[in-house]
């Protein structure tokens, strides 16, 4: 039996845990043991507790200064998970030393953790970094600006990394390691893995890059299924946000059946817009019944969700909240298979949104050829090499 920690250090939402969870409970039937160290104890505990597996709070960096109102690299992602403050991040690197003397992982699978990946070489733990593209750009100096129109100059990107490449390197004098050249060696996996299709990848750059396969979960989750009273069939999976109102509104009208998803939504738009053709569900979702005759899927440019769509030829209208978000959208937007829509643009072009995916058929047609493509993709046969590749990481 080997032993697996899983950590979690960064992002939120269910995406991070749905593309480690395969991958546990196949290692798990291989007779392994699994810990999961996770950001949020509260998704956790709604995810992970009927499933059996056991977790604990990552390290987080708790009073850490923002030094930029938004980041523009993954420099500045990094700043905000604790590089930024040299007595945090040895904070966090103690912790998860501690960590790893108590439950003695044989290797770590970090997904959107670069705080363990550090401290797996400080302390000769094998360790894979899985990531969904974001939080996983290439290793150059610096890393590419993912936000170009604040015209950021090289050595302005440079003098950020500088800055957080000192407390690396303070840390790791002080856990015995030797000082780094650039700060992506800080976060450099001894395996690292791409869980995206190569079009929606956030770095089209990056070289040599080791592409899998997304990796999601659509099997989990209420059995809902199309009443067939319309043509048009759309789901909708989002946050809910003050603009959700004027998307309801515009799909009550939109001549579709709409099951929609979307937690804490006001009971009075429940109330307003249910009926036969528009169902508010209760809980997430079980999509694998609803993707075959699905038209539509509208989201907020989750990465899991959009995968899985565009493997069933389903073309999304995305509502992005977050730069990775947006990076998504604009990846689909960019390919022809959706479209992407800001949040302060919902109430004057959401609805002809809506109807320009409903009356082009290019967007479909896209969404189809992108599935035609990966046809024989089996998520199931991706889980299994990693589970070979753990294994074989000791």
């Amino acid at each position: 039996m080997m032993r697996f920690l899983f950590a979690w250090e960064q992002g939120g939402n269910l995406g991070h845990l749905s593309v480690m969870l395969p991958i546990a409970h196949t290692l798990r039937e291989r007779g392994h043991d699994i810990l999961f160290a996770v950001k949020e104890v509260g998704t956790s505990h709604h995810f992970l507790d009927g499933k059996g597996f056991n977790y604990i709070q990552s390290p987080v960096p708790i009073g850490l200064k923002k030094s930029r109102c938004e980041a523009a690299s993954f420099a500045d992602v990094l700043d905000e998970a604790g590089f930024g403050d040299a007595i945090i991040l040895g904070g966090m690197i103690r912790a998860w030393q501690t960590v790893i003397a108590l439950y003695k992982p044989d290797v770590i699978l970090s997904q959107h953790a670069p705080a363990v990946i550090l401290a797996a070489g400080l302390f000769g733990i094998p360790c894979l970094k899985l990531g969904m593209g974001f939080e996983s750009p290439p290793d150059i100096s610096p890393y590419p600006c993912f936000r170009p129109w604040l015209s950021l100059t090289r050595d302005e990107l440079l003098n950020t990394e500088n800055r957080l490449l000192d407390n690396v390197n303070r840390v790791r004098n002080i856990f015995g390691g030797s000082p780094l050249a650039s700060l992506h060696q800080a976060v450099r996996a001894d395996v690292s893995l791409q869980a995206v299709l190569p079009e929606l990848a956030h770095y089209p750059d990056r070289k040599n890059g080791r592409y899998i396969g997304p990796l999601f979960i659509t099997e989990e989750g209420e059995a809902v299924q199309w009443a067939g009273v319309r043509e048009q069939r759309i789901f909708v999976y989002l946050r809910s946000e003050v603009e959700t109102s004027f998307i309801i509104e515009a799909l009550d009208t939109c001549g579709a059946e709409v099951i929609a998803y979307i937690p804490g939504l006001a009971d009075e738009l429940k109330e307003k817009y249910g009926k036969e053709t528009m169902r508010f569900a209760s809980d997430k979702a079980n999509l694998s019944g609803l993707l075959p005759e699905m038209t539509l899927i509208i989201h907020n440019a989750n990465l899991g969700t959009m995968s899985a769509a565009l493997l069933s030829g389903v073309p999304s209208l995305c509502i992005p909240t977050t730069i990775e978000q947006w990076m998504n959208s604009c990846n689909l937007e960019r390919i022809g298979a959706g479209i992407g829509l800001r949040r302060d643009q919902l109430a004057v072009r959401f609805a002809a949104s809506l109807n320009t995916m409903f009356s082009e058929q290019s967007y479909k047609d896209k969404a189809v050829e992108i599935s035609k493509k990966y046809s024989g993709y089996d998520q199931k046969q991706v889980v299994n090499r990693l589970a070979n590749t753990l294994e074989k990481m000791k």
